[in-house]
């Protein structure tokens, strides 16, 4: 399992956002914990996204947004 955490520092203090292109990202592994709000916009494309225990399908022009984990 991967673990991807928030770059706090990134922009400054005053700015707490990131965005990115997921296909220019290096991910090594298929689970990943978050410890930061996430939200996918995806434009085209099908399958499903598996958040623990629950199945989450999706199609083109679908928005998920992810809570953060606590204590991650």
């Amino acid at each position: 399992m991967e673990k991807l955490h928030f770059e706090r520092n990134k922009y400054g203090k005053e700015l707490l956002m990131d965005a990115c292109n997921e296909s220019e990202l290096d991910l090594v592994a298929d689970i990943m914990v978050l410890n930061f709000y996430t939200l996918v916009f995806l434009e085209k494309g099908s399958g499903t996204y598996f958040l623990d225990t629950v199945e989450i399908p999706f199609v083109d022009q679908t928005v998920l947004f992810y809570k953060a984990r606590a204590n991650q």
